[in-house]
């Protein structure tokens, strides 16, 4: 009978709605800023969603989608608090997507003890998204204006994971960022973003030769999302464009970019480029030659090639021996900005962004060799050599190329 009766008693703890909190109580924070503040302290920037606007029924139309708020803290994390002084809703960061660090807060020995509190958070998810801004993170996020999408959470989602895809960008998760920042053998990649449209800036190149903010264009969201912030030891070093992110992207053997278009010189006509797909189907193999007077790297990278766009008409698809001399044309000229970048990494940031420290390790017997052997402080003098092996296999939805005299005639 006892037993019964503890049953019962127990009954009304097993609820689970003494604690719930409903929809419209809550502010959803979908994206955060951190800039530079006074002595230790630091800006943030809440972006909060409204749930009610863009939904089926038509709720909140004549709502903003989002309202931002900027204040000095001590830190982001207990900043929570202090928003609510201003926002009456309660504050969550479930839904936080994007986290955008100015430049020039990244380059500060403070970034790094400040993004540690995120460990902390359980409200902060792992796979959030960090994204360094040429301006302020503040001015980012006010001057950011979708105009196909309401709801500001989905622009984010859509923008970082199409730069991903593109390869113009990296995938810079916390996660990612606090692995090899521990790791201390490699560089950390974050995406580069702007909202800032400076005409000094602009410049006309060819598709991913840009950083974030040098692309001449007219109308449209002021953002731009290309290219990427190098970090050493958690404190931002140098800028990588989107040639040479997509680069490093290739060389990474964990980076999940299958697809790229790009363009090339065209071998027979000096003032012509041809368009391709890159298809990377085989992981990029990775070999190290450690006794020998100078270490040396081995990097062999397969592609495949899908020809898109061929504007000077040159029979590359039917003729095989010009299709060969483009294959080492291709080739040739990938390792030329191949060579240009590491020398660039071993130079100026004495560091590599391509996560090689994981890819050696199998040529040690233990780790304390591994160790021992300090890869990282050998890098900038190593020897490295790459060889690209690209094949030409697929040709778009025309395989003929059309004879430009008879067309005219």
């Amino acid at each position: 009978m006892k037993k019964y009766i503890i049953m019962f008693a127990l009954i009304p703890l097993l609820s689970g709605c003494w604690d719930q909190t409903e929809i419209e109580e809550q502010s959803y924070i979908i994206a955060m800023g951190l800039d530079k503040g006074e002595g230790d302290k630091v800006k943030i920037t809440f972006v909060n969603a409204n749930p009610e606007v863009g939904i089926a029924q038509g709720g909140g139309a004549d709502e903003p989608p989002t309202e931002i708020v900027s204040f000095v803290a001590n830190d982001f994390v207990s900043a929570r608090d202090t928003a609510n002084s201003i926002i009456a809703k309660q504050l969550t960061f479930h839904h936080a997507l994007v986290l955008v660090v100015s430049e020039e807060y990244a380059k500060t020995e403070k970034f790094l003890k400040d993004i540690y509190s995120t460990l902390r958070e359980t409200q902060l998810r792992r796979e959030m998204k960090v994204l360094v801004s040429k301006e302020s993170a503040s001015d980012f996020l006010r001057k950011n204006k979708p105009l196909m999408e309401t709801r500001q959470h989905k622009y984010y989602q859509f923008m970082v994971n199409r730069a991903m895809e593109t390869g113009l960008a990296p995938h810079s998760d916390i996660h990612r960022f606090m692995q090899i920042t521990e790791g201390d053998a490699d560089l950390f990649l974050a995406m580069y973003i702007t909202a800032v449209q400076n005409d000094e800036d602009n410049k006309i190149a060819n598709e991913d030769e840009y950083y974030a903010g040098q692309l001449s264009k007219e109308g449209g969201n002021p953002t731009e999302a290309i290219g990427s912030a190098v970090f050493k030891e958690g404190k931002m070093i140098g800028k990588l464009t989107g040639e040479e992110t997509r680069m490093a992207l290739l060389f990474d053997k964990s980076s999940q970019v299958e697809t790229m278009l790009a363009t090339y010189p065209d071998p027979l006509h000096e003032k012509r480029r041809i368009a391709a797909r890159i298809i990377k189907k085989k992981e990029t193999d990775i070999e190290l030659k450690k006794n020998t007077p100078t270490p040396t790297i081995k990097v062999t990278v397969p592609l495949s090639l899908e020809l898109l766009a061929i504007p000077s008409l040159e029979e590359y698809v039917m003729n095989k021996d010009k299709q060969l001399l483009l294959e080492k044309s291709i080739e040739k000229h990938m390792e030329e900005e191949a060579k240009k970048l590491i020398k660039k990494t071993q130079e100026q940031f004495k560091g590599q962004p391509f996560y090689w420290s994981l890819s050696v390790r199998s040529a040690f017997l233990t780790n304390k060799n591994y160790k021992q052997f300090n890869f990282a402080e050998k890098y900038p003098n190593m020897d490295i050599v790459v060889d690209f092996h690209v094949d030409v296999t697929e040709f778009g939805q025309q395989i003929r190329t059309p004879e430009l005299p008879e067309v005219r005639d």
